[in-house]
């Protein structure tokens, strides 16, 4: 994209780079991994409009078809992902190894869709109301905490849920056994009473541990990846095209667990063009 006046921030950039990073990872064949996360990204929007009959029917279609890509792209797949299903299968109990099959399924849409999103909100802040921060990348040390501060900012995934498992109190209601309730992980993370700077850049953000990631028990296994991706994509990428001339305005992207950005366009000049290269 070196060569060109324009380009998308989403298709072009933070989706291609992530899915050939987890392609290489898992040592799928990307082409093949590219069809999966067509039919993931299918899925997905089936969920958002409504539990209608229709809607009900598109998601058991859009499943039936990922599943069924799946297994075509675990045949066609190099030899060391079969490895690595095999050793992930053979480690445990083969009464549980449906389970673990839908834990695989899960985690593919899942760590990919939420990487990919906290790139492409990061980037969209650095080139826009953050780009005084832009700098910080530069110092291995303020890119830690500009970092850190951007995935608290974007909290990619911005609700998870929760079944109570026994009566309790929480400000004041109480939430009886059984209660499914919906936790906002973006709100709890510029919630000022411990985030004193919370639409900010600031080391004294960093003094509270954001949930971006979780916590506990359910602590993404992916954290470390993604803030490896974080701190080698953002420099380079503002060092090449942070100086873009125009951004046109978002599209954003419907989702009830990962809203966000879908589609951004960056539009260079002709003298950033010739500097780039």
């Amino acid at each position: 994209i070196a060569a060109r006046t324009d380009f998308d921030l989403m298709e072009d950039v933070c989706e291609p780079i992530v899915c050939r990073i987890i392609s290489s990872i898992i040592g799928i064949d990307p082409q093949i991994f590219k069809k999966i996360r067509v039919l993931e990204k299918q899925f997905m929007r089936a969920l958002v409009p409504s539990m209608s009959l229709d809607s009900l029917r598109d998601i058991k279609d859009a499943h039936n078809t990922f599943r069924k890509m799946q297994l075509e792209g675990w045949e066609e797949c190099t030899l060391n992902q079969a490895r690595l299903l095999h050793t992930l299968l053979c480690e445990v109990p083969e009464t549980e190894r449906s389970s673990v099959m839908s834990q695989i399924e899960f985690l593919l849409p899942g760590g990919i869709e939420s990487s990919i999103m906290l790139l492409i909100e990061s980037l969209f802040r650095l080139i826009t109301d953050l780009r005084p921060n832009a700098p910080m990348l530069k110092n291995a040390e303020d890119r830690i905490l500009l970092v850190e501060e951007l995935i608290r900012m974007s909290s990619s995934i911005s609700v998870v849920t929760r079944r109570a498992l026994r009566d309790m109190e929480i400000g004041g209601v109480l939430i009886k056994e059984g209660t499914m309730l919906l936790m906002f992980i973006a709100c709890a993370n510029r919630d000022p009473r411990y985030f004193p700077f919370p639409l900010e850049v600031n080391a004294e953000n960093l003094k509270t541990p954001h949930l971006a990631f979780g916590l506990g028990r359910h602590y993404c296994m992916g954290t470390e990846l993604s803030r490896m991706e974080m701190n080698f994509i953002l420099p380079a990428f503002m060092d090449r095209f942070g100086s873009c001339a125009q951004i046109v305005p978002e599209t954003m992207k419907r989702s009830f667990y990962a809203p966000g950005i879908e589609s951004v366009k960056v539009i260079r000049s002709v003298a950033d063009i010739i500097q780039s290269n």
